[in-house]
């Protein structure tokens, strides 16, 4: 795909997941698949803690304030559920 801001070096997004467009919800997914990555090799259950905590905290109903980044946010998480989930 095209390279997106520099700074970073990018992180390798599973098949089918795009970085959110909003600059302020690639920021916050960024930090969040980042986290998710170096909690993948835990058990299932802390997984899913993890992941049902993330959903709450950017479901857009939860972010009146800032409803457009929190879409992005959540639509990223849905993205990367199944790669998060799978045995690493």
């Amino acid at each position: 795909g095209k390279s997106g801001a520099g700074g970073a070096k990018e992180l390798p997004l599973p098949r089918n997941v795009e970085w959110p467009k909003g600059v302020k919800a690639r920021r916050v997914a960024e930090a969040v698949y980042a986290d998710m990555r170096k909690s993948r090799e835990k058990p299932l259950a802390h997984r899913r803690r993890a992941y049902m905590a993330a959903c709450l905290s950017w479901h857009p109903d939860k972010n009146l304030k800032h409803q457009e980044v929190a879409t992005e946010v959540f639509q990223f998480l849905q993205g990367v559920k199944d790669w998060y989930f799978e045995e690493a």
